[in-house]
């Protein structure tokens, strides 16, 4: 299986620069997009809190909150 699968890596080897050619240019946004997760780390999502621990946005978070929620 695995020697399988680096045949056909092998023949991909020799055409994908040519592949990504013919993208269009929103294809290959979306592909460089999707492969930047496998070289570069996500950010983690930071809390913003104001010198007293409250939160800076209260409005914001109520608003996010209620947005899920069925009328």
């Amino acid at each position: 299986m695995l020697k399988t699968i680096e045949k056909v890596l092998g023949f991909l080897d020799e055409t994908i620069e040519q592949d990504i050619e013919l993208l269009t240019p929103a294809q290959r946004a979306s592909m460089w997009n999707d492969l930047q997760e496998y070289i570069r780390p996500k950010l983690a999502r930071t809390e913003h809190v104001g010198n007293d621990g409250k939160d800076l946005f209260p409005v914001i978070n109520v608003i996010a909150k209620n947005v899920d929620k069925p009328e």
